[in-house]
């Protein structure tokens, strides 16, 4: 048998989809969380109660949550990126700027729920 093949292999790969599974209803009930309750007001039982799991669970994830914003700040980030870049795939050099503004509008209008908690995380770290 080749190393790295069987049933010990297949075990990892499904503990790996298991764990990045989790990770991801950790940051979509984060996301959740965080844009209705407010990033102050959430506490870290509300989320572990709204996502279904143990409290212990998420600190297997995330640190505290003050590092599940960051990483739902960031994913949040990540997906206006995406969305910008299809945006601009292909304009022509004099309609670059508003294409990447227009995307930003187009997506944070189908996104409030991002734009509330971008601008919580931004005036929690100018203060």
């Amino acid at each position: 048998m080749q190393e790295g093949s069987g049933p010990d292999r297949a075990r990892e790969s499904l503990r790996e989809r298991r764990k990045r599974t989790t990770r991801s209803e950790l940051l979509v009930a984060g996301r959740r969380l965080f844009s209705e309750k407010g990033l102050y007001r959430s506490r870290v039982e509300d989320l572990t109660h709204g996502a279904g799991i143990a409290k212990g669970t998420l600190y297997q994830y995330f640190r505290n949550k003050e590092d599940l914003i960051h990483a739902v700040e960031e994913a949040g980030f990540e997906e206006l990126d995406r969305s910008v870049e299809y945006r601009i795939r292909g304009a022509e050099p004099n309609d670059l700027l508003l294409n990447v503004i227009q995307a930003h509008i187009d997506f944070l209008t189908m996104n409030p729920d991002l734009m509330r908690i971008f601008h919580q995380v931004a005036s929690a770290t100018t203060c």
